[in-house]
C-alpha cells in the first residue's frame, strides 16, 4: 500500500516540474534568444523598407511572392543612348531634306506657360498645378500612350513636333475644334536636338505601321515625297506619312522658340502681354 502511495507521489512532482518548463517556454517571446545569451534583439519578418522578405522566415511560396510585390520600382530616367554624332552633322541632315525648323501646335491659352517653361511632354504637362488645354485627340493619345521606344520610355514622355506644319493632324483641329484665332504654331529651332534624346518617325507615332529612328542616317527612309508635297491625300497612306514626327526627351526649353504664329491681328494682340516674338502667318493655317 505504502509503495502504490510513493508512485502516485513521484508522478505528481515530474508532471508539476514539465508544467513549468513548458510555461517558460512558452513566456519566451519568438524570435528573442534567453536572456542569459546576451542577445534581445528580435528577428524580423522583412527587411525595412524594401519589403523583401527572409526565405528562412516563410515557407509559404503565397506570402513571399505577395511581400516582394511591395517594392517600388526604380524609373531610370537618365537617356538610354549617348550620340557620337555631333550637332553639326544632326543639323545638316536635316537640313539636307529641306527641314530648318520642327513645328508644335497648341491652344493660345498655353503659351504663356511656354514662354516661362517651354514645351513639356504630354506626362509632364498633366503635373502642372494649372490646367493645360489638350487640343488632342483623346483616341489618338490613348494609342501613343502605348508606344515604347527603344530607350524604355513611353512616347508621351517625349515633346512631339512636326517635321511639317500643315499637316492632316492640324488640318482636323482647324476643321472640328477651335477657332483659328485660338491657335497657335510654334516654331522651334533645330537647337533643341543638341544634347538631347530625340527620335524621329516617318508618320504618325499613334500608327502601328510607323517606325521610329534614332540614326540620322536613316532620314533617307523617311517618305519625302509625301512630306514635301502640299497635299497627302493623293499618296497611299499619305494621312499618316505627312504626319512624321521628332519626339524630344525631355523637353524644349524656351530658347529654342524661335517664333509663335497666329492666325491673325487680333490673335496676336490677345497675347500681347507675353514677350516672345509673335508673328502673324496666315499662310501656315487652313
Amino acid at each position: 500500500m505504502f509503495w502504490l502511495l510513493g508512485i502516485v507521489v513521484v508522478t505528481i512532482v515530474v508532471v508539476e516540474r514539465f508544467s513549468e518548463g513548458s510555461k517558460k517556454k512558452g513566456n519566451q517571446a519568438p524570435g528573442l534568444k534567453n536572456e542569459k545569451s546576451g542577445s534581445s534583439k528580435p528577428k524580423k519578418d522583412f527587411e525595412p523598407l524594401t519589403g523583401k522578405t527572409k526565405s528562412e522566415d516563410f515557407d509559404d511560396g503565397i506570402i513571399l511572392r505577395k511581400l516582394e510585390k511591395i517594392e517600388s520600382p526604380v524609373i531610370d530616367r537618365s537617356p538610354k543612348t549617348k550620340r557620337d554624332v555631333p550637332f553639326s552633322a544632326i543639323k545638316k541632315a536635316f537640313e539636307n531634306h529641306g527641314i530648318y525648323s520642327l513645328w508644335h501646335i497648341t491652344h493660345r491659352d498655353n503659351v504663356q506657360s511656354i514662354h516661362k517653361e517651354g514645351i513639356l511632354s504630354h506626362s509632364d504637362s498633366k503635373k502642372l498645378p494649372r490646367r493645360v488645354k489638350d487640343i488632342s485627340c483623346f483616341d489618338v493619345q490613348k494609342r501613343r500612350k502605348n508606344k515604347f521606344l527603344k530607350s524604355g520610355r513611353n512616347v508621351h514622355e517625349y515633346v512631339p513636333t512636326y517635321m511639317k506644319v500643315r499637316n492632316p493632324m492640324y488640318y482636323r483641329v482647324c476643321a472640328e475644334k477651335l477657332h483659328l484665332d485660338e491657335l497657335c504654331i510654334v516654331e522651334v529651332s533645330l537647337s533643341a536636338l543638341e544634347n538631347a534624346e530625340f527620335y524621329f518617325t516617318d508618320g504618325n507615332a499613334a500608327s502601328n505601321a510607323t517606325k521610329f529612328y534614332d540614326d540620322i542616317d536613316k532620314m533617307d527612309c523617311l517618305p519625302w515625297e509625301v512630306l514635301n508635297d502640299d497635299w497627302w491625300n493623293k499618296f497611299e497612306d499619305g494621312k499618316r506619312k505627312k504626319c512624321a514626327e521628332v519626339l524630344i526627351y525631355p523637353s524644349i526649353a524656351p530658347e529654342h522658340i524661335k517664333c509663335v504664329h497666329c492666325y491673325s491681328d487680333e490673335a496676336i494682340e490677345k497675347l500681347g502681354s507675353i514677350r516672345c516674338h509673335l508673328k502673324k502667318s496666315k499662310a501656315y493655317f487652313f
